[in-house]
């Protein structure tokens, strides 16, 4: 997979030339724009992959300190960088934190362990992958969750790594194509609807738990 990726940076400027010519001349300016979103998506898209792993970061720190376990911070913060990769990342991350505990605590500290990563993985995959990494890229949460858990179905793991960002491309020609302008907005989050969903809501909640 590197190897294409590696490729298909090197003779990006290929296939921008040949879609610009390919397109007809009068429509070659919103060509243009979509290829320049396009490569914003990428961009979106590892930016919220960096912001969700400090966010796990902290909660896998805060978490292996409360129970005790040694080196909390290095294994945290480890646990949240082989998080990257979709359901095997977390499992790799557990691994020797759930074997310092074993050796030094014994099975209810390995246990404890077991319950921590696997909360913050329900948390990460259902709330803060879609919130954060999905709205990054313009998709709503729905679609955020099925469209990683599809491409790991079809692809594995580089599948499921390059779901979302794929989805976000197509989102935006669905949204410069008049027929496809419905399928955009299925799998979208609109602007003004987003301001009262779940995110907000969610931050609502958070900000009246402090205050009180």
């Amino acid at each position: 997979m590197l190897v294409y990726i590696f490729l298909l940076l090197l003779y990006r400027a290929r296939f921008k030339n040949f879609i610009i010519q390919y397109t007809p001349e009068e429509r070659r300016d919103k060509a243009h724009e979509i290829i320049v979103r396009s490569a914003h998506v990428a961009k979106d898209y590892l930016g919220g992959r960096l912001l969700l792993m400090i966010i796990l970061a902290v909660f896998y720190c805060v978490g292996l300190s409360v129970i005790g376990i040694e080196q909390a911070i290095f294994f945290g913060v480890l646990a949240a960088i082989l998080g990257i990769i979709p359901f095997v990342g977390n499992i790799l991350g557990a691994i020797l934190p759930i074997s310092m505990a074993l050796i030094n605590d014994g099975t209810s500290t390995a246990l404890a362990v077991v319950g921590l990563f696997t909360v913050v993985q329900l948390i990460e995959n259902y709330l803060l992958e879609p919130m954060v990494v999905g709205k990054k890229v313009d998709l709503n949460a729905f679609f955020a969750i099925a469209i990683v858990i599809l491409g790991e179905m079809l692809w594995g793991i580089s599948g499921a790594i390059l779901a979302m960002p794929v989805l976000g491309i197509a989102k935006i020609i669905f949204d410069n194509i008049k027929q496809l302008e419905p399928l955009g907005y299925l799998i979208g989050e609109d602007k003004n609807e987003s301001d009262s969903g779940l995110s907000k809501k969610l931050v609502d909640k958070i900000k009246g738990i402090f205050s009180n």
